[in-house]
């Protein structure tokens, strides 16, 4: 409980208080509520503190936690961590790949596109395959993923995806972050919702990068802030405790490019009648059996996609530009886990 909220003076929770709360679910439940705690006199105004997340059910394949460079100081978050998965989707998963597929590759209706693939093991990805990435002077934290993709997974008739829950901490020490601290942290005491905020300053970047070739970096918060599934996709949050700003998402790694020449990103939905999830799906934007794509987060304004182009299709392909100049707040996965790319939010107004 942040010790600036204040509940009813009746509430039995006191501010400042540690309190663990347990709630179970079925991993085959479509709808699944967020925790919500109320003050005790309901003869005055209701206020709330609730717990806003995602839930999503599947197998770890690797835990990666990040180290700063040799050149920064030792902080008490690490820069970042990178769990890769295999979902246990709403719909089966068999249903849900083959959506991918379709919207991933250019096919006539009579055409059957690539068999998706996802790959297995406790140990898929390690240390070895999210190195720390320079990029540039500017850029406050950065990795890149570079995995090759097992023979089984890819050929002439399949492709394979690597499910990657991905999180930065952004330490408030940093030169560019310590501008923005205390108005973002303000804010978040107030409402509990910092995204509009934090995207003025912020960006997090994708970057498709070969050796003898121009980087091609292109800014993942624009895109789903233009495409309205900003809020949804991307979770930022302040670690008050750490100091650190924490952001938080999914992205499902593809190899490849659309057109040969650029990466892509497409939004697909996992969708029954209960569960609506929306995943973003990206190519690394080279045809090179591997996956390999550097994130990175920066000021706002570090790059533009000003050449992108949103097809009808709500895939985004991005121009060629040039290059620039790390997470364990994620919650880890067990078999059939949870897997929570979230926010604790707390609510300093009337419930309506």
């Amino acid at each position: 409980m942040p010790k600036t909220f204040q509940l009813d003076p009746l509430s039995h929770i006191a501010p400042g208080l540690v309190t663990v709360y347990n709630q179970r679910y079925d991993v085959n439940q479509g709808e699944k509520r967020a925790i919500t705690l109320y003050a005790v006199n309901y003869d005055r105004d209701l206020w709330s503190l609730y717990l806003n997340h995602r839930i999503l059910w599947g197998v770890n394949l690797g835990d990666v936690t990040g180290t700063w460079p040799t050149n920064k100081s030792t902080r008490n978050a690490a820069p970042y961590r990178v769990t890769a998965f295999s979902p246990h989707t709403a719909r089966p998963l068999g249903e849900f790949l083959e959506a991918v597929a379709r919207q991933m590759n250019e096919t006539t209706r009579n055409q059957t596109p690539p068999e998706i693939r996802i790959p297995e093991g406790s140990a898929f990805l390690s240390t070895s395959h999210v190195p720390y990435d320079e990029v540039g002077g500017d850029v406050i934290n950065s990795f890149a993923v570079k995995r090759s993709i097992p023979s089984n997974l890819r050929g002439t008739e399949t492709e394979g995806m690597l499910p990657l829950h991905v999180t930065f901490n952004l330490p408030k020490t940093h030169l560019y972050v310590s501008q923005y601290w205390d108005n973002l942290l303000r804010q978040w005491h107030e409402t509990g919702d910092v995204h509009d905020l934090f995207a003025q300053n912020f960006r997090v970047y994708l970057m498709s990068r070969k050796e003898g070739e121009t980087d091609n970096p292109w800014d993942l918060l624009q895109y789903t802030i233009d495409n309205g599934v900003y809020n949804d996709q991307v979770k930022v949050f302040m670690d008050e405790d750490r100091g650190v700003i924490t952001i938080s998402f999914i992205v499902m790694l593809m190899d490849g490019t659309r057109d040969s020449v650029r990466p892509t990103l497409s939004m697909v939905r996992d969708q029954t009648s209960t569960t609506l999830n929306t995943f973003m799906i990206v190519r690394d934007g080279h045809l090179d059996n591997e996956w390999n794509l550097t994130f990175y987060v920066a000021p706002a304004g570090y790059e533009s996609n000003e050449e992108n182009v949103v097809s009808r299709d709500n895939t985004v392909e991005t121009g060629d530009r040039s290059g620039g100049g790390g997470c364990d707040a994620g919650a880890g996965l067990g078999a059939l886990a949870l897997l929570s790319a979230l926010a604790l939010t707390w609510k300093g107004c009337k419930e309506r």
